[in-house]
């Protein structure tokens, strides 16, 4: 059993648990501020950009779209918390995600990309009377990858790293349903911008979450 299917499994059986509780329960958080944490994909827009390993002979010529390993899993925590009093349609929330290493082995290469993703950003609640709650949200990202290059057979063997931080525009909507006065389940989908990176034109990351309210 992989990953994402295992922590599908744990997760439905305590979602399942807590729904058939929940109609019998006061459903609304007990306070703004929370704790978050949960499950991550991202998907990079790779740039067509030629680049060239002179390193080695013959020179090895690549873009990202052909040889850069893509829909990476990860791991995302933060916490968050309403702007202002309890009532407010604004919030908050800042996270880290851990992207998870991954490699693909094409034409003579091996590249390793994992990620660090810092984000931040201020939400607003769109119908604040529903159980099931709608929100928009805009905020910044810094991505922090570490890309490991290798060329192997029948290439000459080279191998080199280069790490690469960037900060970036991104939006999000996403939703939210509380369980119960404790525990709410979020579904995001993130659009990361990003017009001055080299390798990507922008990242789409959705994400599948818990809130706890302590």
């Amino acid at each position: 059993m992989n990953k994402l299917t295992h922590f599908i499994v744990v997760a439905s059986a305590f979602l399942s648990a807590q729904l058939s509780f929940s109609d019998s329960l006061d459903w609304k958080p007990k306070q703004s501020f929370y704790l978050t944490a949960g499950y991550s994909l991202t998907h990079e827009m790779y740039r067509a950009q030629w680049t060239t390993i002179n390193e080695v002979s013959p020179a090895v010529t690549y873009n990202p779209t052909q040889v850069y390993p893509n829909n990476l899993s990860g791991l995302r925590f933060g916490f968050g918390s309403k702007l202002g009093n309890a009532d407010s349609q604004f919030g908050y929330e800042f996270d880290f995600n851990q992207v998870f290493a991954k490699t693909r082995t094409t034409q003579g290469l091996q590249v390793t990309r994992p990620e660090k993703i810092i984000l931040g950003f201020v939400d607003y609640m769109v119908n604040p009377e529903s159980r099931l709650q709608w929100f928009l949200a805009a905020g910044g990202v810094i991505t922090n990858v570490p890309l490991t290059v290798k060329t192997i057979a029948p290439n000459q063997l080279s191998s080199s790293t280069s790490t690469s931080t960037s900060a970036d525009p991104a939006v999000a909507a996403f939703f939210l349903y509380p369980l119960n006065s404790s525990l709410a389940l979020k579904g995001i989908f993130i659009w990361k911008i990003a017009p001055y990176d080299t390798a990507i034109t922008g990242t789409l990351i959705p994400l599948l979450m818990l809130n706890y309210y302590p």
